[in-house]
């Protein structure tokens, strides 16, 4: 991957470039091209959204980069709803049949990247309505990127879904000590901090989560933070972000 690329991509995860995250990038020249559907799967906090961000930002300025969110308890109207708009930029009115017509059509002129989060809270009827849309072959270009918690098994759940996804990608969290590692082998200001001061970040805050990490770093980013993270510094981002004082001078017993 080139470096400016990289940078980007770094900068716009505002955490680390995973194995998953290049992986993911890698290969979408190769999805848009064969109208590919990717599934990427994990729990809360294992990355997923972050990973997502991260791919959108790197994405070809001339493809149309979609992101539609999906919230529990969704109809199927609903779900089209956030997808043509999320695909066409504006509010499509009208029925479900109304607004997937309405994406088809735009579809065909638009090289487009969807990205569907929270995909798990999509029933099956409009999974086969979303996987008749990534059947279709597109002239200019189309992909699609499936995302949620325990979202293979949601698939599997329908061997007509399940059979048409090309790639599955599986996150996990991660124990504290592979967390901290990842951070200090691939974010530049972690790579010239004390070990110990991120593994007190982790336990008394992060506690493996993705999200939380990438919510520290972006705040040090937005403080302008330069050089080694300092424990100054990081408490003034976690008060920050929390909104409360966590003591980084309370060690719990080592988990390295």
């Amino acid at each position: 991957m080139p470096y400016d690329v990289q940078r980007t991509f770094t900068e716009h995860s505002a955490l680390v470039l995973t194995p998953q995250m290049r992986m993911l990038a890698a290969g979408m020249p190769s999805a848009l091209a064969r109208g590919a559907a990717t599934a990427v799967s994990g729990p809360a906090g294992c990355g997923k959204t972050t990973m997502l961000k991260a791919v959108a930002a790197v994405a070809d300025p001339a493809v149309n980069t979609a992101f539609a969110d999906i919230t529990r308890g969704s109809t199927d109207r609903q779900v089209w709803e956030e997808i043509a708009t999320a695909v066409l930029g504006v509010t499509v009115e009208g029925t479900a049949r109304d607004m997937r017509h309405a994406t088809l059509e735009h579809l065909v002129t638009h090289p487009t990247l969807l990205i569907v989060d929270e995909a798990q809270f999509i029933g099956r009827a409009g999974l086969l309505q979303l996987r008749w849309l990534w059947a279709h072959p597109f002239p200019n270009g189309f992909a699609i990127v499936l995302a949620g918690s325990d979202l293979f098994s949601h698939l599997d759940a329908d061997e007509s879904i399940a059979s048409r996804i090309n790639r599955r990608i599986a996150l996990d969290h991660h124990t504290a000590a592979t967390m901290v590692t990842h951070i200090q082998n691939h974010h530049r200001l972690a790579a010239i901090t004390d070990r110990d001061l991120l593994v007190r970040i982790n336990e008394q805050y992060a506690q493996g989560s993705w999200r939380k990490w990438s919510n520290f770093l972006a705040e040090l980013r937005d403080q302008h933070h330069r050089g080694p993270i300092t424990e100054q510094a990081a408490q003034q981002a976690l008060t920050s972000i929390t909104g409360r004082h966590i003591d980084l001078a309370e060690r719990q017993p080592s988990r390295r």
